[in-house]
């Protein structure tokens, strides 16, 4: 582990610097600031995990969602503050806790510490990968769910009644992916029988074989767990039927009718995208390794690293293809399956990797702790670069800025009709000061309430005595002192 130690160093300054110019900038993916607005409304008492609350102009009552990852980063606002840095805390501790995962399932599979770093290496090489480790997306939280449950089914201990419980715990580990992204975390399922399959193809001789028996009965005990998990909870918390049956309808029944993309082979598509760098890395190692075979170099992948990587790239698989039901699709969608896949390829590569490091020598030690030294300076150096700045949405958030001092925490805001799905407006106003952005036609024709009036240019309609432009120097949005009077078309 010493000798590679610098390896290590080297995966985490490089993740460091794929997230530089975000990771400590204030700007967020738009579901990232969904989910922590709605959290931070929990941790004030605005809501709860049962009847979430995002603001009076948009989710005034969340169905979108289980929401037990909102409810996890909401205790520890409770115990931190709301501050956005909290946010990233708790996104880089569940970036930790997934890549110690990936290094247990490593382990689980017959791989050493010392090549433990490759896996993470082709984990982190997939741009959604790291694009979304701080973004606070749910699938981030599930993904520590979804591989819990597949290390506790891959427990192979020698008692029958111990394996049983093993295999339970991970039907609760899916039942909190479920809570936390719905029915897309549940396709460990299919890893029992993806075990038979590959027993099946390359008898294993360090363990029990799968037989088909006994993944049918995994399966089993897997679904009782679960639905033991679900009846304790409808009996504890009667509430959770209501919203979860909420959910169903309005976001998997209504989400089927409501086509995000125009082909089901959208994810596929984009899952290759995604991956093309990690199967180019491997396919040029594994060329190397055969170039390299022979001469005492066991450089080849063994039977059982085929196993692994068939195992894995099939659960990867599972977790894919589900996905073309539904033509609402995004490539985060698919989190989740990568950890599985840096597994299965770094397989084909540990034993080449072994080899080539077995026979470094004091050159390549004293290169690669150089090159974790600079790494980790150019890493502490960029992000630092990109502290507090906005990242994303610049124009908007420098308004923003200067806006803000205008307006009271919690205050009703006036918007125009045609603003009405600039959503990113919308949460970053809320994140900031809890203010609500209401589009007019929303308010009715009662006397307008409302002491302000934002714009991005867009010509208002109502009468000129009435709105009064505050003097800011704003690139896009404009804000107006409004008098009472009765609401007209924006």
């Amino acid at each position: 582990m010493k000798k590679t130690l610098p390896l290590y160093t080297i995966v985490a300054a490089t993740f460091l610097l794929l997230v530089g110019d975000s990771l400590f900038t204030t700007g967020m993916f738009i579901d990232g600031l969904t989910y922590s607005n709605i959290a931070a409304n929990m941790a004030e008492g605005i809501g709860d995990m049962w009847h979430p609350v995002h603001s009076d102009s948009i989710f005034p009552h969340f169905y979108e969602h289980p929401t037990l990852a909102m409810w996890m980063l909401s205790l520890f606002y409770r115990v931190f503050g709301t501050s956005l840095w909290v946010t990233r805390v708790y996104a880089m501790l569940i970036v930790l806790i997934t890549a110690l995962l990936i290094l247990q399932l490593w382990k689980h599979n017959g791989h050493g510490a010392d090549t433990g770093w490759l896996p993470l290496l082709l984990w982190i090489l997939v741009p959604v990968v790291t694009l979304s480790s701080h973004c606070i997306l749910l699938e981030c939280t599930m993904a520590v769910f979804v591989i819990s449950a597949v290390l506790c089914m891959m427990h192979n201990s020698p008692r029958r009644w111990s394996r049983f419980l093993w295999t339970a715990l991970g039907g609760l580990f899916l039942f909190l992916a479920f809570l936390t992204k719905g029915f897309t975390g549940l396709y460990p399922l299919a890893f029992p029988l993806i075990l038979w399959l590959t027993d099946t193809l390359y008898p294993p001789s360090g363990r029990q074989k799968q037989t088909l028996g006994k993944a049918v009965l995994q399966t089993l005990v897997l679904t009782v767990s679960m639905s033991l998990c679900v009846a304790i909870l409808f009996i504890c918390c009667p509430e959770a039927w209501d919203y979860l049956g909420k959910y169903i309808g309005h976001q998997v029944i209504g989400g089927m009718k409501a086509p995000v993309v125009d082909s089901r082979w959208y994810i596929i598509v984009k899952f290759l995208k995604q991956t093309l760098i990690v199967f180019a890395i491997t396919a040029v190692c594994l060329i190397a390794a055969w170039l390299t075979r022979g001469k005492g170099n066991n450089t080849l992948p063994s039977k059982e690293d085929r196993h692994t990587f068939l195992t894995f790239l099939l659960l990867t698989l599972a977790g894919v293809i589900p996905i073309m039901v539904s033509t609402k699709q995004r490539d985060f969608y698919i989190l989740t399956v990568f950890p599985f896949l840096a597994v299965a390829l770094g397989s084909l590569l540990h034993n080449a990797v072994e080899s080539w490091l077995s026979r470094a020598g004091r050159t390549f030690n004293l290169a690669t702790t150089a090159l974790a030294v600079i790494a980790v300076v150019c890493a502490v150096w960029l992000n630092a670069s990109y502290y507090g700045k906005p990242g994303r949405d610049i124009a908007l958030q420098n308004d923003m800025q200067l806006i803000l001092p205008c307006l009271e925490e919690g205050e009703h805001v006036a918007i125009p009709d045609c603003m009405r799905e600039e959503y990113s407006l919308i949460y970053y106003y809320y994140r900031e000061k809890k203010i609500s952005l209401m589009p007019v036609s929303d308010m009715g024709d009662t006397t307008l309430p409302y002491r302000h009036l934002l714009t991005d240019g867009t010509p208002t309609g109502l009468e000129g005595g009435h709105i009064h432009k505050v003097p800011l120097k704003t690139e896009r949005y404009n804000l107006f002192n409004l008098q009472k009077h009765k609401t007209t078309q924006i």
